[in-house]
C-alpha cells in the first residue's frame, strides 16, 4: 500500500478544509440540532466572490478574502432573518434540514446561471507558488489553510469558554429552557451562532477558490467531511472534531493513492456507517 510524505501532506490539506467546514457546522448543530447544508452554498458564494474580486476587479488576494467573508456573512445572516424559522432553536430539526438543503440548491442554481458549470481556475497570481517541503509539495494557500485550521478553532474555543457571548452559546446549546430562564437573549445567540458558522464556511470557500478553483458542486465534499467529523468527534469538543477530520482525511487520501480518487466520498460514508454501528454514543466522553 502506498504511504508516503505526500499522502500525509495531502491529508493535512484536506483535513484543514474539512475542519474549517466542521467548525462551520458545529455551532448550528449544537444550538439548532440539525446540519445546515446551506453552508456549502455559503462557502461557494465566498469562493466566487473572491475569484471576482481578484480576477475581475484586480484586488489583492488578502483584501478579496476579507471582502468575500464580510459579504457572505451578511448574505447568510440575511437569509436567516428573512426566514425567521431558521433562527428558532426549538423548530423541528427535519424541517430546518430540508430548508437548508433547499437554500443550498437555490444557491448552486444561481451560481451556475451566473458563472456556468465549468471550473473557475484559481487566480493567476497564485499559480506557481509551490513550496517543496520535507514530506512533499504544497502551495502557500494550502499552508495558510492548515495554519488557520489549527489556530482559529483554538481561538473559537477560547471565545466559547472565556467570553460572555461564548458562554451564552454554550448555555443555550446545553438547555434552551434554562438559558431563557437565566435571561439569555436567544435571538441574539442564534444570530451570533450563524455568524460564526458563516465565517468559517466563507473562509473555507475563499481559500478553496485561491487554491484549486471552483465549480458549483465543489462545496459538497468539504461539508461532507465536516459533517462526518462533527458526528464522530463532537463529544470530544473542538479537539475531537479536529482529530476526526484528520483521521477521515488520512483514510480518504490513502484510498485515493491506492485505489483511485473516485472512492474518497464512499470511504467517508463507510467510516460514518462503521462508527454508528460500533460506537453510536461517540468516541469521546464530553461535548462542546
Amino acid at each position: 500500500m502506498t504511504f508516503n510524505g505526500q499522502v500525509v501532506l495531502n491529508s493535512l490539506i484536506a483535513a484543514s478544509f474539512g475542519n474549517l467546514m466542521a467548525m462551520a457546522v458545529a455551532p448550528t448543530y449544537r444550538l439548532f440540532r440539525y446540519f445546515d447544508l446551506s453552508l456549502a452554498g455559503i462557502a461557494l458564494i465566498a469562493g466566487y466572490t473572491t475569484a471576482v474580486c481578484v480576477n475581475t476587479l484586480g484586488w489583492p488576494a488578502t483584501f478579496s478574502v476579507l471582502a468575500a467573508i464580510t459579504f457572505t456573512i451578511i448574505i447568510h445572516v440575511g437569509i436567516k432573518l428573512v426566514l425567521p424559522t431558521l433562527l428558532q432553536p426549538k423548530a423541528n430539526s427535519s424541517t430546518l434540514l430540508l430548508a437548508s438543503l433547499g437554500i443550498y440548491i437555490c444557491i448552486i442554481s444561481m451560481l451556475s446561471l451566473a458563472f456556468g458549470t465549468e471550473l473557475v481556475a484559481p487566480p493567476s497570481q497564485q499559480a506557481g507558488k509551490i513550496v517543496q517541503l520535507v514530506i512533499g509539495r504544497g502551495t502557500h494557500v494550502q499552508g495558510i489553510s492548515i495554519l488557520f485550521a489549527i489556530i482559529l478553532p483554538v481561538m473559537y474555543g477560547m471565545f466559547l469558554n472565556q467570553s460572555r457571548h461564548g458562554m451564552a452559546i454554550r448555555a443555550a446549546s446545553s438547555s434552551i429552557e434554562l438559558a431563557e430562564i437565566a435571561g439569555i437573549r436567544m435571538r441574539l445567540v442564534s444570530i451570533l451562532a450563524v455568524t460564526v458558522s458563516a465565517f468559517f464556511a466563507s473562509l473555507a470557500g475563499a481559500l478553496l477558490a485561491l487554491d484549486v478553483g471552483l465549480r458549483p458542486t465543489i462545496g459538497l465534499q468539504p461539508i461532507l467531511l465536516g459533517v462526518v467529523a462533527v458526528i464522530i468527534g463532537v463529544r470530544g469538543g473542538l479537539a475531537g472534531i479536529g482529530f476526526a477530520a484528520l483521521s477521515i482525511a488520512l483514510l480518504q487520501n490513502l484510498i485515493a493513492a491506492n485505489w483511485g480518487p473516485h472512492w474518497q466520498d464512499a470511504i467517508t460514508f463507510f467510516i460514518l456507517l462503521t462508527y454508528l454501528l460500533i460506537q453510536p454514543k461517540g468516541v469521546f466522553c464530553k461535548s462542546i
